[in-house]
This record gives structure tokens, C-alpha cells and sequence, in this order.
């Protein structure tokens, strides 16, 4: 996750789409890329860049009243899903329509063949059902805690599974990310949040 002085922030999930193109652009240049975006269009268009080599998907967020929104006065979402040969997939989420989870698999560019991991398939799954009650960031956060699947949960242990825990997918949760697109605040969190927050800004 990252966030730059005009307001513009992302996080970022891993996608395993089948096919890459070998001289493709790499998703850490095209995130690094996302950091200097001066506008919210100028980050959608950084992240569908066409000639990326695998995939991946990007969460964008502008905070309302940041000149990345041009004077829109409103806070902008899109999640984009962007794979090898120029194929791409965006979806603006707003506040009507309720709250959007991503995993590491692809949800909206459809007909690419692609690897789905049962630990990506069960979040969704488990999410799905948790959405309903998402409605404000408290509830968001305590959605991403949520251990109820132990086999394999929303949140892992940072250190991976220890001795005697249920948690089957062997994947860690490094860290959280928090963006208020009203006031474009960035918190990350090292642990289970709401607890474990190192920085803000």
C-alpha cells in the first residue's frame, strides 16, 4: 500500500493468471508508477498500462478535496484488474452499492484462465457473507480480522501458522492498510486491527 502528497493511495493484491508475455512490464515498476500519479484518472490509466507481463489487482482510493480529484470535492474507488496483453477490468465502488472484496484471484475480467488457491476462493466466499454488515471502517476492519473459516481465514498470523493453529493456507497477513477517502489518511496496521497500528499519515 502506498499513498502520495495529492492524495492518491493503493493497495494491491497477487492475481495468477495462466498466460504472461515474457517482456512484459513488472507490477512492482507499474505500483511504483501509481505513487507519482498526479489525478485519479492518471492512476487508473498507470494501472491498466498496457504490456504488463502478469497481472495483478490495484485498489485506488482519492480523498475528497485532494487535488488528485480535480476539484471533484468527492472521495473516489475503483478496484483494476490488469493482466498480460492488454487486458484489463475496472469497477468504480460507491458508497450505493455496498462494500467490494478482493482476494488474489481475478472477480471481474472475465475468461482468463487463471489459478484460484482454495485459501483466495474461501476469503471470497467467507467475505461474501460478511458484507452485508460492513458499513463504516470499524466494521470494514473487523471484516478483515475475521478468523471464523480457521482452516483458512480472512487474517493470518503475521509470523505464519505456529503450533496447533487450524490455519491451513500457510500464508501470512504482513500488514493492514486503512485509507479514509474522506480525509485521505493512511493507517497500517502490523497486527489485528484495530490494534497494532504503526503509522498514519
Amino acid at each position: 500500500a502506498g499513498r502520495n502528497d495529492l492524495g492518491v493511495a493503493f493497495s494491491l493484491n497477487f492475481v495468477g493468471p495462466d498466460a504472461a508475455a515474457a517482456a512484459g512490464l513488472g507490477r512492482a515498476f507499474v505500483s511504483r508508477a501509481i505513487l507519482d500519479a498526479g489525478t485519479f484518472e492518471e492512476a487508473l490509466a498507470l494501472a491498466r498500462e498496457p504490456g504488463q507481463c502478469l497481472g495483478h489487482s490495484y485498489q485506488l482510493t482519492c480523498a475528497a478535496r485532494a487535488p488528485c480529484g480535480g476539484g471533484a470535492g468527492r472521495g473516489r474507488i475503483a478496484v483494476v484488474e490488469a493482466v498480460a496483453f492488454n487486458r484489463s477490468a475496472v469497477r468504480d465502488v460507491r458508497p450505493e452499492q455496498g462494500a467490494f472484496f478482493h482476494a488474489n484471484h481475478l472477480l471481474l475480467l472475465q475468461g482468463v484462465a487463471q489459478h484460484v488457491s482454495e485459501s483466495s476462493a474461501r476469503r471470497v466466499a467467507r467475505a461474501h457473507a460478511l458484507l452485508p454488515t460492513v458499513r463504516d471502517s470499524a466494521s470494514a476492519l473487523l471484516a478483515l480480522t475475521d478468523r471464523a473459516d480457521a482452516a483458512f481465514p480472512i487474517y493470518h498470523d503475521p509470523a505464519g501458522p505456529g503450533p496447533g493453529d487450524p490455519d491451513r493456507s500457510g500464508e501470512r497477513t504482513l500488514a493492514a492498510a486503512l485509507v479514509d477517502v474522506r480525509t485521505g489518511e493512511l493507517t497500517l496496521f502490523s497486527g489485528p486491527p484495530p490494534r497494532g497500528r504503526v503509522a498514519a499519515r
